[in-house]
Formats: structure tokens, sequence, C-alpha cells
């Protein structure tokens, strides 16, 4: 993947989500066919390939969207640790001056 604007800025959130308190995973948040469809061509044209960011972050003509799926313990309730996970998303983008909707799945909840 080459580098550009949106997958810095992927990195960068991915980043920041690792350091939510009870968030314990996240996940690809591109459709489950492109990550089959990128698996199956790694397997088939092996090639050291750059790994697809798990956060997707996406412009277009409604402006730029943000999607994050994670997955979270069970010490907070579930909504609590998405929101906090949301907020981290926000404040980092109101840092670079980037407006998006976002969006934050959670995935699994684990003990």
């Amino acid at each position: 993947m080459a580098d550009s604007p949106a997958t810095a800025l992927a990195v960068e959130i991915e980043r920041v989500l690792r350091e939510v308190d009870g968030v314990t995973a996240i996940y690809s948040s591109a459709p489950i066919v492109e990550v089959v469809v990128e698996e199956v061509g790694a397997a088939v044209v092996p090639a050291p390939a750059v790994p697809a960011p798990l956060i997707s972050v996406e412009a277009g003509e409604q402006g730029t969207t943000v999607t994050a799926v994670i997955g979270v313990d069970e010490r907070a309730p579930a909504h609590q640790t998405g929101r906090a996970a949301h907020d981290h998303i926000v404040d980092l983008l109101s840092r670079t001056r980037v407006q998006a909707s976002v969006t934050v799945r959670i995935a699994m909840i684990s003990s």
C-alpha cells in the first residue's frame, strides 16, 4: 500500500486506540471480501507487501469517514470503552485539523 495522508492518519489512529484503557484488540475495518482477496492474492503472488492499515480512512463526496473495529474487555461497560475510543479518535482528528465522521464498532468483548 502506498504511503498517503489517509494511510498515515490510519496508522496514527491505530496507535492512539492501543493506548485506550479497555481496548484489547483492533480488527480490520475493511469489508471481509477485500480482506479475503488480499489474503488470497498474497498467497498466490508472494511479495513483500506492507499490510493495509486496520483503520479505514476514506475521503469521499460526503467528506472523510473513519471506521475502527475494536475488541474490549469487560472491566467497564463496552459502550463506555467504545465511547472513549471514539473520543480519542475525535481528539486526534481535531489536533490534525481533519474533520471526519467517526464510527467505532465493538467486535468482541473478552474477560
